[in-house]
């Protein structure tokens, strides 16, 4: 595996970029009991939003996460938002370049953690069956200025001593940002490939170089990351001690 990816774990930031990313929706916590808990539910879709059911139990909402994505549009500049309704999507989904910005939010009764995530989206796709990593990912991220919050992404292939590559999500463009994202593999489960990504409160769960890229630089802030298996979270495939990845 060839890796050259920017890893950079950290408490906090005095980046004032990342600290308006983590006002909404996650300021901090010591500021967090002048809200109520009704604040930080996300159980309504917002207005205008494209509605994920697979139960369907609401008219007109589309059954798959793919099937909504399809019907973002690919033209407008306007900022477009899924969501997803609770519900265990077994399903591959690839995200397009979009012209606009894109948020997808999963239904939680309280966005500040993933330890309520209700919606999950799951393959179980490996490099035995597919030419490359991205194509093994159960979420295939391609657009940027995307934003994805509390959903969980599990590639549930396993362990094969060869080709076993199961990628989560593949991020595989800049201007990506992850909050309160589960996301569950064994090898290889999430592929930050290029430009600047930021994962905030997010759990990611693997065994065998389970964090990996190619161009990215990568921001986690209150990240869990835990091993399923003995093994290594990173390594590094920079091709000279001058490179700063």
């Amino acid at each position: 595996m060839h890796i050259s990816l920017t890893v950079l774990f950290f408490l906090s930031c005095a980046s004032a970029a990342l600290q308006n990313e983590r006002a909404d929706p996650f300021p901090d916590p010591s500021s967090s009991s002048i809200y109520s808990e009704k604040a930080w539910s996300r159980t309504s879709p917002p207005t205008g939003a494209i509605i994920v059911d697979g139960s369907s139990a609401h008219p007109g909402a589309f059954t798959t996460v793919q099937s909504a994505v399809n019907a973002l549009s690919m033209n407008t500049t306007t900022p477009q938002l899924l969501f997803i309704y609770p519900g265990t999507y077994t399903e591959q989904v690839s995200i397009p370049p979009l012209r606009s910005n894109l948020t997808v939010q999963g239904w939680t009764p309280d966005a500040r953690s993933y330890a309520h995530n209700t919606a999950t989206l799951t393959c179980n796709l490996s490099r035995l069956s597919v030419a490359t990593n991205d194509l093994t990912a159960t979420v295939r991220q391609w657009n940027p200025n995307t934003k994805l919050y509390n959903l969980n992404i599990a590639n549930t292939f396993g362990h094969v001593p060869v080709n076993g590559q199961n990628l989560a999500l593949s991020a595989h463009t800049g201007n990506q940002a992850y909050y309160g994202v589960q996301l569950w593999g064994y090898q290889d489960t999430l592929l930050a490939n290029a430009g600047n990504q930021l994962y905030a409160r997010c759990l990611v769960v693997g065994a065998v170089d389970f964090i990996f890229g190619q161009a990215a630089t990568a921001w986690f802030e209150g990240v869990d990351i835990r091993t399923v298996a003995p093994g290594y979270i990173t390594a590094s495939g920079r091709s000279a001690a001058s490179n700063p990845s």
